[in-house]
């Protein structure tokens, strides 16, 4: 029988699952269809936190030797270097800038097809198909499911 393991990893899943039952529990003082979206998100949370707790407290975490552990617990030699840092905070920053201008729908598919294809790396199929599936997805959700008038921008708002 397995031991169970109380550790940095599996204290600190602990709190962000007291965190999601939290927000659950907040879920359920929406109404009708403004209900559903945070319903469904927070009870995904809830089983994915389950598993990390579950995987930390027996010790089947990300192991020592995973180059994410190890990138983890960089601190100064070999930590991302600080252009990589930045070009994040750009590729934010011109997101919310699309947002500001076009509006959600347009800026969602011109982001992911440019961070897939130019940070990601990714194909030209790959990076158009998420596009389209990613805006299709906030479209169903927001617009369809949840009934909430997305930003148009400056330009087409």
């Amino acid at each position: 029988m397995n031991r169970l393991i109380l550790n940095r990893q599996s204290v600190s899943s602990l709190v962000v699952l007291a965190g999601v039952v939290v927000m659950l529990a907040w879920s359920f003082t929406y109404t009708g269809r403004q209900a559903a979206f945070p319903l469904i998100v927070c009870w995904l949370m809830l089983g994915l936190g389950i598993i990390d707790v579950i995987q930390h407290m027996l010790g089947k975490g990300i192991e020592d030797d995973t180059d994410a552990a190890k990138a983890m617990h960089t601190h100064g030699e070999g930590a991302a270097p600080i252009v990589k840092q930045v070009m994040t905070i750009v590729w934010l920053a011109g997101f919310i800038g699309l947002i500001y201008l076009v509006g959600f729908l347009a800026a969602i598919p011109l982001y992911v097809f440019a961070f897939m294809m130019l940070a990601g790396r990714m194909g030209l199929m790959r990076s158009a198909l998420t596009a389209v599936f990613t805006t299709a997805f906030v479209y169903l959700m927001f617009i369809q499911l949840l009934a909430l008038r997305l930003d148009g921008g400056l330009l087409f708002g």
